[in-house]
């Protein structure tokens, strides 16, 4: 390794043309140094390019700079530091050169942008030999946005002015890279890059041949030309052949990334390591981080080589060899887990100012998957690296922001964290934003910018985005155009990656025929496929469809599975017994079929089973039986029964409560993705049933599922906006949640959101029409609660246009369907007729029964007529 110094060789002191400008004191300004901007520079800035007489006193402080150097050699770098601030003192712009270079490099102290930056602006403020270079440095941090707000203004005159000083290469590559496309504030101008670039190429320079290949590529910057790219990537490669024999490391190395995926000859892993290799050996740094990674990610990759290699470039102190050794310690990647090893080089990273050493020690804190978690350090790890400009760190603390996860929900807070690193190309910020948008439950419903940062998503290779955009296609929920049919699609193509997840979505869609023809078959053929792929709820959502094809008339085959021994089979027909599906319901086949499931091996007929002793359903009810076959499936990892264990022992049903083990189990079982578990968790912590409240924590459960379809999630969430149970009343979200779950078929949801509607409770607006419409729906569906409802409002006539003969129809068969307060209504009505208003509650529905009994449909009809007498009703 070279040891850094600071004394710059006499090249760097600037052209004859620069030296004379500056002894002459010319004055200059911005706009005098190109014509591109297109707006004025900001008065501060103005000041970078004003000219003045030159401050070149460097040789009287010549020693201050040689001390610093030596000290910095011997790796002390505070005295380096002192020995310049001695001459920042004096305001020597050299000073304040060399010591934004240690910032810069984080030259053994934590790297920081931000001080390199503002030491670099003095540097470049004050004319003197060493402006151009500072000039070029503060344009790079400047353009990067890096330790200051991006200026690309700024950034072109910076440049312009280090180019006017003719400092080397690194000004006109960068100048032609801006203008190429032009920036903020800056015109594009091809012809010039082309110009600038082709100079750098006639004098050799490798990058600059491969930036003209790529700009007359499809898509480039100039006009698409095969036969150039062709000459400029040829031109390119025996450029860095030349300097690479010639035993140039840095060229071993640009050589080696041709070779590279993604490069010009991709695929040749084996030429790629051996320059590589060759680099390494010549002592480049960047060449034995690279050549590590590599032996990690490759499957013919060698560990101990990629060990030795990442060694020898963390002890040589690179910043990315510690980030991708720890990594691959502390995920067990490539290489052996050691969690200590692995986080101590990552903190080593990040103490040096490494952003994604920032980044991922954040997701492991926050995780807590495999150390403990420490959600306040994780926090403050992602708030560094966000800071520092990672897209990781802003993304995983924009979702932190949208979730409330550790961090009080904040969904503007969110949405600009997230923006930012959408901003840096970040794909999974794409995602996770545009389904936030198209969910419409912590931002503000945009089904159109939700389409459109779905679509960026799956153009940058984001899988999971590629789901969600075609679900949201195949139920309709976008504007756009592409419909159902490439909504289906994309699932299919997100599947046939991989993603268990759209083959969830489309064995459900083909049971269901969201969007599709009903397919029982394929829906199976799916749904196996999530189940191999380790989508937890792939088991249920199949045995769901094997159960539709018994109703569609293939339980025949489920039988024949059974009986030649197939013990899934055995627990699918044990289940078709129970419900009734597809075969006579028969409770004592169904304990038969059940336990000679679970008896060879399938642990999942264990919640069943345990149901029927739970129950007492074709036998003597059993809790304790019950319990032990619940408590030993779930051990064994059967998330079923986690479901079924977690509720017993959260409600004391059957058997002593235990609530904190019952929200332990159901935690479990709602990480493996049980819909019953997240509605038992959810309604828990909501309503602080047996747990402490947490409203945040509930909705986020019944959120999840809710969007997986389930219609009692979403009639909780409704209700909690309509009364405000541990939330802040909302009758906007209560309308969308309690409508979402009617829509959905829902009876009970239908009731409550009619009710609402017809009488203005809560935030709701009256909305009478479609509140009867609702209760209608319900009451013809068999609800008895809607009945009474409806029938109360009909023969009131005050909510609703007042139709006694339907509304006496309606509360008789309420209460003759058990429903309570129909019942009290008919006794009170009944005995006022003869007299007897005082009469208790409980008189007055024994009496109703000893009529109902003795006197049957006369006393149905008697009932009716004097509903339709009665002037008013209590509620």
């Amino acid at each position: 390794m070279t040891t850094p110094r600071l004394i710059t060789n006499v090249r760097h002191w600037g052209s004859a043309a620069g030296v004379a400008l500056l002894l002459s004191g010319c004055v200059t300004t911005a706009s005098d140094l190109g014509p591109h901007g297109t707006r004025e520079l900001a008065a501060e800035d103005q000041a970078l390019f004003d000219g003045g007489q030159a401050n070149n006193l460097l040789w009287m402080h010549k020693n201050r700079v040689e001390e610093a150097d030596r000290a910095l050699a011997a790796g002390d770098t505070q005295q380096a530091i002192r020995a310049l601030e001695r001459l920042t003192h004096q305001g020597l712009p050299q000073g304040y050169y060399e010591l934004a270079k240690i910032y810069d490099q984080g030259l053994g102290v934590p790297r920081d942008a931000e001080r390199a930056a503002e030491l670099y602006r003095k540097a470049v403020a004050t004319p003197s030999w060493i402006r151009g270079h500072a000039s070029l440095n503060l344009a790079r941090l400047t353009l990067e946005g890096d330790g200051v707000q991006r200026d690309d203004l700024l950034g072109y005159y910076l440049l312009q002015q280090a180019i006017e000083e003719d400092v080397g290469r690194d000004a006109k590559a960068r100048l032609a890279a801006l203008l190429s496309r032009g920036g903020d504030g800056v015109r594009a101008d091809p012809a010039k890059a082309r110009t600038l670039y082709q100079e750098l190429a006639d004098d050799g320079d490798s990058e600059a041949m491969a930036a003209l290949a790529e700009a007359h590529a499809p898509g480039g910057w100039l006009a698409e030309a095969p036969e150039l790219v062709e000459d400029y990537r040829r031109r390119q490669l025996r450029a860095l052949e030349r300097e690479a024999e010639a035993g140039e490391p840095a060229a071993m190395v640009d050589l080696a990334e041709l070779y590279a995926e993604g490069g010009w000859h991709p695929g040749n892993s084996e030429r790629r390591r051996q320059w590589l290799s060759r680099a390494a050996n010549a002592g480049e740094v960047s060449a034995m981080t690279a050549l590590g990674r590599d032996h990690l990610r490759a499957s013919d990759g060698n560990a101990r080589l990629a060990r030795r290699w990442l060694d020898r470039a963390v002890a040589a102190g690179d910043v990315n060899a510690m980030v991708v050794l720890g990594r691959a310690l502390v995920e067990g990647n490539g290489l052996e887990r050691d969690l200590d090893e692995g986080t101590a080089l990552l903190n080593r990273a990040a103490e040096q100012g490494d952003p994604l050493a920032h980044a991922v020690l954040g997701s492991l804190y926050l995780d807590g998957d495999k150390v403990p978690a420490q959600p306040q350090l994780a926090l403050e790890h992602l708030r560094q690296g966000q800071q520092l400009g990672h897209p990781w760190a802003s993304y995983q603390l924009g979702k932190a922001y949208l979730e409330g996860d550790h961090v009080g929900q904040d969904p503007l807070r969110a949405m600009t964290l997230l923006q930012d690193a959408i901003d840096k190309d970040h794909a999974a910020a794409r995602r996770t934003l545009g389904a936030a948008l198209l969910e419409g439950e912590v931002l503000d419903a945009d089904p159109a910018r939700a389409e459109e940062l779905l679509t960026q998503a799956v153009e940058q290779g984001d899988v999971r985005a590629m789901t969600l955009l075609g679900l949201a296609r195949l139920t309709g929920q976008l504007p756009g155009g592409g419909g159902r049919g490439q909504g289906v699609s994309l699932l299919e193509q997100a599947a046939e990656q991989g993603d268990a997840y759209a083959m969830l979505v489309l064995g459900r869609a083909y049971r269901k025929g969201t969007g599709v023809g009903v397919d029982l078959a394929r829906s199976a053929e799916w749904l196996k496929r999530a189940e191999q792929a380790g989508h937890t709820s792939a088991g249920e959502a199949l045995m769901r469809t094997r159960l539709a094809q018994g109703d569609a008339g293939n339980i025949r085959q489920l039988r024949r599975a059974a009986e030649a021994g197939h013990a899934g089979a055995m627990t699918q027909l044990g289940q078709a017994y129970l419900a009734g599906n597809g075969i006579a319901r028969n409770p004592v086949q169904a304990r038969t079929w059940l336990a000679r499931g679970l008896s060879s091996g399938d642990t999942s007929a264990a919640a069943p089973l345990g149901r029927i002793y739970m129950e007492g359903i074709g036998v003597a009810r059993d809790a304790g039986r019950a319990m032990d076959l619940w408590r030993q499936a779930a051990e064994a990892g059967d998330s079923h029964a986690m479901v079924d264990l977690g509720r017993a022992l959260l409600e004391g049903d059957g058997v002593a409560a235990n609530p904190q083990q019952g929200v332990a189990w159901l935690e479990r079982a709602a990480e493996h993705g049980r819909l019953g578990a997240q509605l038992a968790l959810g309604k828990a912590y909501l309503e602080g049933e047996s747990v402490a409240a947490d409203s945040q924590r509930g909705l986020s459960l019944l959120r999840d599922a809710a969007a997986a379809g389930n219609a009692y999630a979403a009639q909780l969430i409704g209700r909690a906006f309509l009364d405000g149970q541990g939330v802040s009343a909302d009758g906007e979200r209560a309308d969308r949640w309690l409508t979402q779950a009617a829509e959905s078929g829902s009876d009970s949801a239908q009731k409550i959101l009619g009710t609402a509607l017809v009488r203005g409770e809560g935030p709701l607006s009256v909305d009478a029409e479609r509140g009867r419409r609702w209760l209608t729906t319900a009451a013809e569906s068999g609800h008895a609660g809607a009945k009474a409802t409806l029938g109360r409002e009909l023969l009131r006539g005050q909510a609703l246009e007042q139709d006694r003969e339907r509304g006496a129809e309606y509360l008789v068969d309420a209460a003759l369907e058990g429903h309570g307060s129909a019942r009290l209504a008919l006794a009170k009505a009944y005995l006022a007729s003869r007299g007897l208003e005082t009469a208790n509650q409980q008189a007055a529905l024994l009496w109703l029964d000893g009529v109902l009994e003795g006197e049957g449909d006369l006393a149905i009809e008697t009932l009716h007529q004097l509903l339709m007498e009665t002037p008013n009703l209590e509620s």
